[in-house]
């Protein structure tokens, strides 16, 4: 698991994580669907938990080299698919495996 009990990610956590999330700008996926994949990727094998804080939009779009829209088109993503829930002001997190 990364993170702290709180649910949080230290920040060797989320490096971890981004370095994971690199895009591949020759595919014919679409960006945020590749980042969609690849955090999906990490909340089934477990190694994102249920509670668990997900990077902001601003910290995967600089990582990734991307722009904040594209993040936040990844997170809707993830919501719609019911991985995560998104709370304004508080972030995104993980949710439980039904």
């Amino acid at each position: 698991m990364l993170g702290n009990e709180d649910g949080t990610m230290s920040d060797s956590s989320i490096t971890a994580l981004l370095r994971d999330l690199q895009i591949d700008r020759a595919s014919p996926v679409p960006i945020y669907h590749q980042l969609v994949q690849k955090l999906t990727l990490q909340i089934s094998s477990g190694r994102l938990q249920p509670g668990q804080r997900l990077p902001s939009e601003t910290e995967l779009s600089t990582a990734v080299h991307i722009s904040p829209m594209t993040a936040r088109q990844a997170l809707i993503g993830l919501e719609a698919a019911g991985l995560i829930q998104r709370k304004r002001g508080s972030g995104s997190f993980v949710l439980g495996r039904s």
